[in-house]
């Protein structure tokens, strides 16, 4: 067959093609969500011989299944030239897993002499389909993003779905040592998902080491969003090119400016997390006692789950006392290195990727110099002046906050302390106060005015685009220093000679607004449904849940179901935020094409 009746051929198959290679994806997505409720049912409860035996049955079909849809999809990306060369060596990468899977089963009889390191077949393939299925979800999932999708209510909706999964996940009799009531497992989910760190059970009592690894990647993904990890894998395995209504989304999910670095700030963003919480999970692993632990296995997890819940400022802790105990509330370096990664995860990812870009420029700059004998390029205003505000009000944040600490309770809840720890330790409450949640001295035992401070620094919170919630550092510097402005009768806001839009003006003001309005209203509906509790328990509580910081003056657990349902409420509109929350179920207007006249209102 010649090159004109081969391209024919390929031009009349071509409906046919795209019908099947559509019938396949749909297959895989509809095996995918039965293989997750099998999944789950196999995780969460305990089965008998005969349960064992059916799961068995069920996964080899999936198995097969799999195999037969990847080898029918590797044949259709032959003829396939509109796919990437990515996607197909992905597709037939799956496939040689899938064989690679089947060779192994055909040999039932030393199955365990090739992976006797795993207790049961079950633990070396669920995470294979999982990744499978996940990977498939994603890809499909870019094709549903539509201009006519409101950006606001996907996210709303997607943290909406994250905590239902998670609620059913640790409802699982297996993820929990005792049986948990409904209330308090979504209570649990939502603190985890909105990385609030509030909680009605004690993790490392109540939880099986399945219900902690559920806590710890719905902090994972709180932390993260879940969006923006769905794009990732979706982007990055779709094959398919990223359009401009798509960017528009992403942009908003990425908290990106530019739009043609949206992809590469999604990748950016994934690559930087992992890297310091890896780093941080190192410096924790060697930081902490051996002695604390049974095995070196309870010593890695210990690591690897309080970098994530540092990073993501969850303040979530699965040891027993948490960080209460003795050979961690009095060990310093290990007080830094926590409070560095909440640092860290507060001035958020825009940040991170501004620092990232400083640092390259550093580095072609020094290597030009030495090796091409170039000179130093100079880039104007790399640090861009959002950059400028979330670091200056950050330092300046943690030193009011450090020192309001030390001064206030040097004679209070620090009089246990040395000198030297008595400094960290104020460091660590004034970085943690500020969405982290995690806490090594008595909140219920401070002074008022340390009270004062940090009610005020949970009400800041941490910065755009970061893992933490809050106002917002930037919401409140626009709101200060729009005070001055306007008491110096100026009609414009001007920082470092750039003039703030009313737009931004607006919208920092309708954000403190808003927010204390919702504050206001949980205080009153908590202070009806538990007046048991004081004033100051109930406002402390509020503020803690909104700020998704995660303190408490210990009447979490003691609250009713009614006011657990408005902490649950109230965690999820601060993590999303509250004009996000609002934007999410109005729908977006029309632009004005009519040019009003102007009047002003008498203050």
């Amino acid at each position: 067959m010649d090159k004109k009746h081969y391209q024919q051929f390929l031009d009349w198959t071509l409906f046919y093609r795209k019908r099947i290679s559509e019938s396949i994806s749909g297959f895989i997505l509809y095996l995918g969500i039965v293989f997750f409720f099998v999944f789950v049912y196999d995780l969460g409860f305990a089965q008998n011989i005969q349960g064992e035996q059916y799961l068995r049955n069920f996964y080899r079909v999936v198995k097969w299944s799999l195999t037969l849809f990847f080898l029918g999809r590797n044949i259709l990306n032959i003829f396939n030239d509109s796919k990437s060369l990515r996607i197909k060596i992905l597709d037939f990468f799956i496939l040689l897993i899938l064989v690679f899977l089947t060779q192994l089963y055909s040999l039932e009889g030393t199955f365990n002499e090739y992976l006797s390191f795993l207790p049961s077949y079950k633990y070396f393939i669920t995470p294979i389909f999982s990744l499978i299925f996940f990977i498939e979800f994603s890809r499909n999932a870019v094709s549903y993003y539509s201009p006519r999708l409101n950006p606001a209510l996907i996210l709303v909706l997607s943290f909406v779905l994250i905590v239902f999964i998670g609620t059913i996940l640790l409802s699982l009799p297996n993820s929990a040592i005792r049986p948990l009531s409904f209330i308090d497992t979504l209570f649990t989910a939502t603190g985890a998902v909105c990385v609030t760190g509030l909680t009605v059970i004690d993790i490392s009592q109540d939880l099986t080491l399945l219900g902690q690894l559920v806590i710890l990647i719905l902090i994972q993904i709180g932390g993260l969003g879940i969006m923006t990890f769905a794009s990732f894998i979706g982007f990055m395995f779709s094959g398919t090119n990223v359009s401009f209504q798509q960017r528009l989304l992403l942009r908003e999910i990425a908290n990106s400016q530019r739009m043609n670095d949206v992809i590469s700030a999604v990748y950016k963003i994934i690559a930087m997390m992992l890297v310091i919480e890896i780093l941080g999970a190192l410096m924790i692993y060697q930081l902490v006692p051996q002695t604390m632990f049974d095995n070196q296995f309870d010593q890695i997890f210990f690591s690897i789950f309080h970098s994530v819940s540092a990073f993501c400022n969850s303040g979530f802790s699965n040891y027993p006392e948490g960080l209460q105990h003795v050979d961690l509330r009095f060990n310093p370096f290990f007080l830094l290195s926590m409070s560095f990664l909440i640092v860290l995860g507060g001035i958020g990812f825009p940040i991170m990727l501004n620092f990232y870009e400083y640092i390259q420029l550093q580095v072609k700059n020094i290597w030009n110099y030495f090796v091409h004998k170039k000179r130093f390029v100079h880039v104007p205003y790399l640090f861009n002046l959002n950059s400028r505000i979330i670091l200056i009000v950050t330092g300046v944040l943690l030193v009011v906050g450090t020192l309001g600490v030390f001064v206030f309770e040097y004679n209070g809840v620090l009089r246990e302390f040395n000198f030297f720890e008595k400094v960290v330790v104020s460091f660590f409450t004034s970085a943690t106060t500020r969405t982290a949640g995690f806490s090594v001295i008595d909140f219920s035992a401070v002074h008022f005015p340390t009270y004062i401070l940090v009610v005020l620094l949970m009400w800041i919170g941490a910065s755009p685009g970061s893992t933490g919630g809050g106002i917002k550092t930037t919401t409140f510097a626009i709101m200060v220093l729009n005070f001055f402005t306007l008491s110096k009768g100026e009609n414009y806001l001007i920082i470092q000679n750039r003039r703030i839009t009313p737009y931004s003006i607006n919208k920092s003001f309708a954000i403190v607004t808003l927010s204390l309005l919702l504050i206001g209203l949980a205080v009153s509906m908590i202070s009806y449904f538990d007046p048991q509790f004081s004033l100051e328990q109930i406002v402390f509580e509020s503020f803690s849940a909104f700020s998704t910081a995660g303190l408490t003056q210990g009447i979490t657990k003691g609250l009713s179901g009614d006011s657990k349902l408005v902490l649950i409420v109230l965690m999820l509109i601060g993590r999303v935020g509250a004009i996000v929350f609002l934007s999410a179920f109005i729908r977006n207007p029309r632009s004005q094409l009519v040019k009003y006249p102007q009047q002003e209102i008498q203050f």
